[in-house]
């Protein structure tokens, strides 16, 4: 299913390889004979700083969590290497460690009287304690000692991130001061270290307060989120788009009017100099506020599709005096890079612009790369493609510029994240079969080996993007992608086989939800592995009849603008066509209830072991994926019935058997009742969990089942059944 993973060399031991449970993967780890018994450590020792403290006490709460041990911190004696080190053990007696002197990087090794990470700088002492933590709730999972593991370990990458577009969720429980609190825990748990996001008016602008609005984050809502995530070694980078996508800072008040490209609702006017200042102004607000973050996005990005020939008179008098659209497009993008560097100036600060290079490598009218030479070459290039193919990374580095490269997940993220992009195949654009999780993996990829091409430029780093309300309807099982991009962003990625998801999906159920037994965990990964199935069942279905209501997908028109009377003719129309393998009425029943059997089993099932994970929010979520996919098959079978129902209606004979399928009728308006009524449980059920948005895909289905019962109450009348409801 991916096209990489990050291999580490684990030694066969007595009894086979040892397990390693910890994501990222470690780049380097040998399993010796000693183990260490976490239920006998006596002391955590780590050296005198304040970022080195704060590792161990993270270390002490994990220890109670996992062992109910309360281990006191003592501090090490300075030593002459001025080495971090942290050492969880019984006494003094360390073992010996191999030096890692990359940024970042740890070693770590186990002896039977202890566990000692060592370290160049304080994040990698950090990201050692964070492998120890997995390590200890491995050993809980197992009820075992944590194996005689050696580990050297270090990031391929300098940046890894996660990245939202804040404009897609505000009202949702995305957008709120709490999520964002336990994803920068998240985040650094799995050594991300960047949380990048579209800022739009989710910042409040000291120079502009006329854009804030009810989903506007406080300053000291911000100023907390970002000390919280400095301590986790994690950068909070924003982004402000800066020509188009600009709508919710000067669209939505009076005092954005002076700003506006007033024919193009969304963009700011290139053509007014005054407009440069304001965003200067909005850059330094930013920068003022983000005060760790080395860049500073400006974005640029898809402005050809929202300005199209929209031009306001001052941009339409440039064009007759002989500018080109991109040549516009190109001076403001530089004028947008030199007001972050007086806005840096200004700070006292080191900041690098950022911007999407997407209208340089998808080029303007046909022309690639037209412009680009226009551009600073200290400026950072994003790189975004979310299917293949991913060759114009090499040309911004060719053109020596630094890359961050970006991959999503968020194509048919319905009920749960899809981990099988390519099934089902018939029916889907193309490209889209390596999406997704593929993507994630795949570009990571690319971006290792183009680091090896000698470009006078480097891919500093990447992430993982959620983008639209695909997301929320799956929240939060979205985080098995950015625990992916982990995998993939940390360490080097080599070509391997299809056994790579299988292996991933069982060291994610454990990982991620902190099973306390592996029971618990093969539970969640069969869920996982079963309800993904479901997924691509209930795709290949929407292809055939198109009931999946209520999206809209830019690539997959297969989604878009469907109803449940036209998925009532589409089932008429197959049912009068000569049997298709794959694709007939029989087995799209035959998929339904499988599926309802799936589904069913874990409604039951995944309750159950609440009690045995300590991440017991996340698994709400994922409790909701089968009543969500359980609902909608009942609603297809309905619809295949109610079909079925018509049909015989328009082709009885006579009005005695018209009138014979009176309890017919009947009892389908009974079945559209109760789905009306489990539609409603549900659409609260997901508004509970995620706020907004999730739950406007059921309140279009509950709007749609209410003129389909009206149909069927007719068709009751009509055939003279006189017994309703």
């Amino acid at each position: 299913m991916l096209g990489g993973v990050l291999m580490c060399s684990l030694a066969v031991r007595a009894g086979g390889v040892a397990r390693l449970d910890v994501i990222p993967a470690p780049r380097d780890a040998v399993a010796g004979a000693s183990a260490f018994d976490p239920a006998t450590a006596a002391v955590i020792a780590v050296s005198d700083n304040a970022e080195d403290r704060f590792a161990a006490r993270g270390l002490m709460a994990a220890l109670r969590e996992t062992h109910g041990i309360d281990c006191p911190i003592t501090l090490l004696a300075s030593n002459s290497s001025n080495s971090h080190q942290l050492w969880l053990g019984t006494g003094n007696q360390m073992p010996s460690i191999p030096e890692v002197s990359q940024p970042e990087g740890y070693a770590l090794a186990v002896g039977s009287t202890g566990v000692l990470v060592r370290a160049r700088d304080d994040a990698g002492l950090f990201y050692g304690a964070q492998t120890l933590i997995q390590l200890l709730e491995q050993a809980r999972r197992e009820h075992a000692p944590i194996p005689g593991w050696t580990i050297r370990d270090w990031p391929n990458f300098a940046w890894r991130a996660r990245y939202f577009d804040a404009s897609q969720y505000f009202g949702s429980v995305v957008a709120t001061r709490a999520n964002l609190e336990h994803e920068i825990t998240q985040l650094a748990r799995y050594k991300l270290n960047w949380l990048c996001f579209d800022a739009y008016n989710f910042v409040p602008f000291a120079s502009f307060p006329a854009c804030a609005n009810a989903n506007t984050l406080s300053l000291a809502d911000w100023n907390n989120l970002v000390e919280l995530a400095h301590r986790n070694h994690v950068t909070l980078v924003p982004s402000l788009q800066s020509f188009a996508q600009i709508y919710d800072v000067i669209w939505t008040c009076d005092a954005g009017k002076p700003y506006r490209e007033a024919t193009a609702p969304g963009l700011i006017c290139p053509s007014r100099p005054e407009n440069v200042r304001f965003l200067q102004g909005l850059y330094t607000d930013l920068i003022s506020v983000f005060k760790y973050s080395p860049v500073l996005g400006i974005g640029c990005s898809e402005t050809g599709m929202q300005w199209g020939t929209n031009f306001c008179p001052l941009c339409k008098a440039r064009m007759d005096h002989g500018e080109t659209e991109e040549q516009i497009y190109c001076k403001h993008v530089r004028d947008c890079v030199e007001a972050v560097g007086l806005a840096a100036k200004q700070a006292g600060r080191a900041v690098r612009p950022m911007m999407w290079g997407d209208e340089f490598y998808m080029g303007y009218n046909g022309k690639r790369w037209t412009g680009i030479e226009m551009i600073p070459t200290n400026t950072i290039m994003g790189h975004w493609m979310y299917w293949p193919s991913y060759e114009y990374m090499s040309g911004l580095l060719q053109r020596g510029f630094d890359v961050f490269f970006l991959s999503a997940t968020y194509q048919h993220n319905i009920y749960l994240v899809d981990l099988s992009p390519q099934t089902p195949s018939d029916g889907k654009w193309a490209p889209l079969l390596n999406s997704g999780v593929r993507n994630i993996a795949d570009q990571a990829i690319q971006a290792a080996a183009d680091n090896e091409k000698g470009f006078p430029a480097r891919v500093i780093g990447g992430g993982c993007a959620t983008f639209s309300q695909h997301d929320i309807r799956c929240w939060d099982t979205t985080w098995f992608a950015y625990l992916l991009q982990s995998e993939y962003s940390w360490g080097r990625p080599t070509n391997t086989d299809e056994a790579v998801m299988d292996s991933f999906i069982d060291k994610f159920a454990g990982v991620y939800y902190q099973a306390r037994i592996p029971e618990a965990a093969r539970v969640i990964a069969a869920a996982y592995r079963d309800l993904d199935a479901v997924k691509s069942d209930i795709e290949r279905n929407n292809y055939l009849i198109h009931d999946i209501i209520g999206l809209y997908d830019l690539q997959d028109q297969g989604y878009n603008g469907n109803t449940l009377s036209n998925a009532i003719k589409s089932i008429d129309a197959l049912a009068a066509q000569p049997q298709v393998p794959g694709k007939s009425l029989s087995e799209i029943r035959q998929r339904c209830e499988n599926a309802l059997r799936q589904t069913a089993a874990y409604r039951k099932q995944l309750p159950t072991i609440l009690s045995d994970m300590d991440n017991v929010e996340s698994l709400q979520f994922l409790i909701s994926a089968p009543h969500k996919m359980e609902n909608h098959v009942k609603r297809t079978l309905l619809l295949l019935d109610t079909s079925d129902a018509f049909r015989k209606m328009t082709s009885a004979p006579d009005a005695a058997a018209k009138e014979a399928l009176g309890p017919t009728f009947s009892d389908l308006e009974k079945r559209c009742v109760d789905l009306r009524a489990d539609t409603r449980i549900l659409t609260d059920e997901i508004e509970d969990l995620t706020r907004t948005g999730g739950a406007d895909f059921y309140r279009q289905a509950l709007t749609q089942l209410d003129g389909l019962q009206q149909r069927l109450a007719a068709a009751c009348q009509n055939a003279g059944n006189l017994e309703k409801r």
